[in-house]
C-alpha cells in the first residue's frame, strides 16, 4: 500500500485519484484475479486495465440489483475468493463493493422481459384521429392477445424505415397522419397496472420491430438468439455487421453506490458472447424461424442513465 492507495500498477494513478470520502478510487470489471497474492485486475470503461490488492484488512462488501436496476443499500461481506471475472468492483478507501455480474445479468433479463411486456407488434386496426388512439391487432405465432388500444401521446417517437436502410440510425420521421389502417407497427410505451391501453412512448411503422432475447452464437454477420416471450430460437442475418454495446460500471454519487451505462462502445457483430441479453431491430419470419436486422444492442439494461450517443444513433429506441 501506497499513501492510501491501493493499486499496485500503474502507481501514477494514486496522484490522479486524490482520495475523497466515499469515492471510487477505481472501478471496473474484473479482468483477472490472484487469490493467492489477494489482486484483481481491473478493467474500466476505456479497456484500461489496472492491478488492485486488497489486502485481508479491508471489508468487501456485494450489493445486488433490486427493482428498476438500482443498486441495494444493504451490503452482505463477502470473502476475497467469491469475487469472479467480470463483477463489477469500486474501490473506496477502506472497503471494496462488490456487484457480481450474475445480478446485473439476471437485472438485464428482467429488464428485457420488461420491454417486452410493454411492446405491441401487428397490424393497425382503426385510427381515431380526434383523440390520437389506434385500436392494433397484435400478430404472434400462436395465440395471439386480443386487440390493443394505444394512445399516441404528442412527444411519441413516430419512425420508419425506407428499403434501403442498413443500420438502426437510418429511421426517418413521420407524421400520426402517415399512419394508415392495415399497416404494421412496433410500438413500445408504457401500461399502468390492469389497465387496457397503452401509452406509446415510440412507434416504428412498416414492419421493423424490436427482437430481444439471449444471445445463443453469433458470428461474422448473423445471430442466433432465444426469443424472450415466445422462446423460439431466430436466425437473423446482420448485413451490417454492426452492434453496439453498453458497458455497466460502478460510481460514487450522491452518498451511494450506482451502476452507470453511459458508455457505448461499437463493436462487431462476432464480438458478442453467448447469453449477452440482446435487442435486434428488424424482421423475422416464424415459419422459418430467421429474419434479417439493422443491428444488435447488447448488455443494456437501461437502468436510469442513457448511453452517450452523440449522433442519436440507438438512444431514440432505448428510451
Amino acid at each position: 500500500m501506497k499513501n492510501g492507495c491501493w493499486l499496485l500498477i500503474p502507481l501514477s494513478l494514486c496522484a490522479q485519484n486524490e482520495l475523497k470520502p466515499g469515492g471510487c478510487v477505481n472501478s471496473g470489471a474484473v479482468f483477472e484475479r490472484d487469490v493467492a497474492g489477494r489482486t484483481v485486475m481491473l478493467k474500466d470503461r476505456t479497456g484500461y486495465v489496472g492491478s488492485v490488492e486488497l489486502p485481508p484488512e479491508i471489508a468487501i462488501w456485494k450489493l445486488q440489483v433490486v427493482e428498476g436496476g438500482k443498486v441495494s443499500s444493504t451490503p452482505v461481506r463477502i470473502k476475497f475468493d467469491e469475487i469472479s471475472a467480470n463483477d463489477l468492483v469500486c474501490v473506496e478507501r477502506a472497503k471494496v463493493t462488490v456487484v457480481p455480474r450474475t445480478e446485473l445479468e439476471r437485472a438485464q433479463r428482467e429488464s428485457a422481459l420488461n420491454w417486452q411486456s410493454n411492446s405491441v407488434f401487428g397490424s393497425i386496426h382503426t385510427i381515431d384521429s380526434a383523440s390520437r388512439k389506434i385500436v392494433v391487432m397484435p400478430l404472434a405465432a400462436q395465440n395471439p392477445p386480443p386487440p390493443t388500444e394505444i394512445n399516441l401521446p404528442a412527444e411519441v417517437l413516430l419512425r420508419t424505415y425506407p428499403s434501403t436502410a442498413m443500420r438502426i440510425g437510418d429511421a426517418s420521421p413521420v407524421r400520426f397522419e402517415d399512419l394508415q389502417a392495415g399497416e404494421r407497427v412496433y410500438i413500445r410505451g408504457r401500461r399502468a397496472p390492469g389497465a387496457a391501453t397503452l401509452d406509446a412512448t415510440l412507434l416504428i411503422k412498416g414492419g421493423m420491430r424490436a427482437i430481444t432475447g439471449a444471445l445463443v452464437e453469433a458470428g461474422a454477420a448473423k445471430v442466433r438468439l432465444r426469443e424472450y416471450g415466445t422462446g423460439h430460437t431466430l436466425d437473423i442475418s446482420i448485413p451490417s455487421t454492426r452492434a453496439y454495446r453498453t458497458s455497466a460500471e460502478l460510481t460514487y454519487s450522491s452518498g451511494a453506490i450506482r451502476l452507470d451505462e453511459t458508455a457505448l462502445s461499437i463493436i462487431n457483430v462476432a464480438d458478442l458472447k453467448a447469453g449477452d441479453t440482446v435487442l435486434v431491430v428488424g424482421t423475422v419470419d416464424y415459419d422459418t424461424k430467421s429474419g434479417t436486422g439493422l443491428g444488435v444492442i447488447a448488455q443494456f439494461g437501461y437502468f436510469g442513465t442513457s448511453p452517450n450517443d452523440g449522433d442519436q444513433q440507438i438512444t431514440w429506441i432505448l428510451k
